[in-house]
């Protein structure tokens, strides 16, 4: 009798489980650094200042202003990083479908992201496909964290890390923790540019 489980599954199955591993690492990390922003980023900083901590601050007082921006002025950061990581990591000899998948799920964030603030019929149908199949982050979904207190659903991949980490009280224990290192308090997340 022939095993129903061959070697060429069993790899078909490791690879996706590689692939939605690598998904939800870029969903963590995108969420981390969308935190870490909101809530101990200031635009005076040098580089990130104006670059990063200063858009994404007026992300949040008017989030429709990056759906008009050009791909790569919404993305030329992560991109940079992702190449930067590529890089590393094909040196390295670390590519393979977990990482490959996290670099290039992590390097679309922004744009993942956007689509999440943009009107239906301006997202591509394979897009609208994918956010009801839950695996892009969707508008209904992302708008949570756009909502007083304005202190959740910070991932902006998809729909599936947010409610884990806001149960958990996750990000709410890493301030915890910081204010016990450092002293510091997050700032006011309703701050505007």
């Amino acid at each position: 009798m022939e095993t129903l489980i061959t070697p060429e599954i069993m790899s078909a199955l490791g690879i996706s489980v590689q692939i939605f591993l690598g998904i939800l690492l870029a969903d963590f990390i995108s969420g981390f650094f969308h935190w870490l922003e909101d809530c101990y980023g200031r635009e005076h900083w040098p580089v990130l200042g104006p670059y990063v901590i200063e858009p994404n601050i007026r992300h949040h007082s008017r989030p429709l202003d990056f759906t008009r921006g050009s791909y790569l002025f919404r993305n030329r950061v992560v991109l940079v990083l992702a190449l930067l990581f590529t890089l590393w990591f094909w040196a390295m000899g670390w590519l393979n479908p977990f990482t490959l998948t996290a670099l290039v799920f992590g390097s679309q964030a922004n744009e993942i992201h956007c689509w999440a603030h943009m009107p239906t019929a301006k997202v591509p149908r394979w897009v609208q496909f994918l956010q009801r199949a839950g695996l892009f982050l969707t508008p209904f979904h992302h708008w949570r964290h756009h909502r007083a207190p304005f202190d959740c659903h910070y991932c902006t991949v998809t729909n599936f890390l947010n409610p884990v980490l806001d149960k958990i009280g996750f990000f709410r224990g890493l301030e915890r923790m910081i204010w016990i290192v450092t002293s510091k308090s997050p700032r006011d997340r309703k701050i505007t540019v």
